[in-house]
């Protein structure tokens, strides 16, 4: 995973902005909770610093500091459930735009 120091990233799913990152917002957490591949792809938009943290670095936290290793998952699963509501908020959205038909301003009113 990568938390950013400084600069900006903008994160991308098939070519459209998901989100852009700031100092403070991380990316890969979901590789170090499953080990699956990766969701998005993440570009630097200026020159940015990143700081790497690995799984291995991870569970070494939770063994030394374990109540500094539960702040940092709350802290991923917090993120993770935001960006979940997201998207399903933005699936309804799409949903609702595709039921709604586009001649819906051409139909005549009829007393």
């Amino acid at each position: 995973m990568f938390i950013i120091i400084d600069g900006q990233a903008v994160v991308e799913k098939d070519g459209t902005t998901i989100a852009v990152l700031g100092p403070g917002g991380h990316f890969g957490e979901m590789a170090i909770v499953d080990n699956g591949s990766r969701s998005a792809t993440v570009r630097a938009r200026s020159r940015t610093d990143v700081l790497s943290i690995g799984q291995a670095a991870i569970n070494g936290l939770m063994m030394r500091e374990p109540q500094l290793g539960v702040k940092v998952l709350w802290n991923f699963a917090q993120v993770l459930s935001q960006r979940l509501r997201s998207a399903s908020t933005n699936v309804i959205e799409l949903e609702m735009e595709e039921m709604v038909p586009s001649t819906m301003g051409s139909v005549p009113f009829v007393p």
